[in-house]
């Protein structure tokens, strides 16, 4: 009986050290705080046991490693990252589009591109990033150069990662046109726009309007319709004493 008796008195103790809530004990603040302390703790530990493995932000193929065996993680080759991956299954062009030309460029445009490797052939791809921002062109220019993202469209091309290529936005279009080089355009002080034309060793300037330019080269539309035709001899670069009307004598051209 009193073996039974001292039992039953520290099973009472003992009881009241819990805190009983609807109907059932639960642990008091102080062992609360260390079972919140030891959650914060085991978590911690979680995060640092995670940090301790190396996981690529894409899925793709390891194409470089810059590290060894037997060495530090943070000591890499040159100071490289560890691994180079790629996405080998959608290959994207890194380009820098000047800031006079980047109005004309937009997300969706079409685009043309060429390399080496495609021996002649080009490969169809669009736009479909634009920095916010741009950043210096380098060699001292003052020119800034807004980065520009173009995926490629075409499946199972030659193109590889990590080689040079040359892409050719398409900013517009236009078929079955006069073109002219842009040093063939004379503006008026009115500011029209005309070709000068030579027939019969005589100047005759054709009022014209211009479509679609590029660096080089323009498109242009005659005021009069027939104006221009096939064969029609132009100056290509005429000097501003050229005027309407001027007789002018024709050298042959030299190959």
């Amino acid at each position: 009986m009193e073996t039974a008796t001292n039992t039953m008195n520290d099973a009472a103790r003992e009881l009241t050290t819990y805190t009983i809530k609807d109907g059932k004990p639960v642990a008091n603040e102080s062992y609360s705080l260390q079972i919140e302390k030891e959650e914060f703790e085991l978590e911690q530990k979680k995060e640092a046991l995670e940090n301790t493995k190396v996981t690529s932000p894409i899925a793709g193929t390891v194409v470089r490693v810059n590290c060894k065996v037997g060495r530090f993680a943070d000591k890499t080759d040159d100071d490289k990252p560890m691994f180079i991956i790629n996405n080998l299954d959608v290959l994207e062009m890194k380009i820098n589009v000047s800031e006079y030309s980047i109005g004309k460029v937009k997300v969706g445009q079409p685009v043309e591109i060429n390399a080496d490797i495609l021996n002649g052939d080009t490969v169809n791809g669009e736009v479909t990033d634009i920095s916010p921002t741009g950043e210096e062109k380098g060699s001292g220019s003052t020119e800034r150069v807004i980065p520009t993202t173009i995926r490629i469209i075409d499946q199972n091309t030659k193109l590889i990662a990590g080689i040079t290529a040359k892409a050719k936005i398409e900013l517009q279009k236009a078929e079955d046109v006069w073109v002219v080089p842009i040093s063939a355009l004379i503006q008026n002080p009115d500011g029209t726009m005309a070709v000068a034309s030579v027939v019969n060793n005589t100047v005759k300037y054709i009022p014209v309007k211009t479509g679609v330019e590029s660096d080089i080269e323009a498109e242009i539309i005659p005021d009069e319709e027939g104006a221009l035709t096939e064969g029609l001899q132009l100056i290509e670069a005429p000097s501003p004493m050229i005027t309407d009307g001027m007789t002018v004598r024709v050298l042959p051209s030299q190959q």
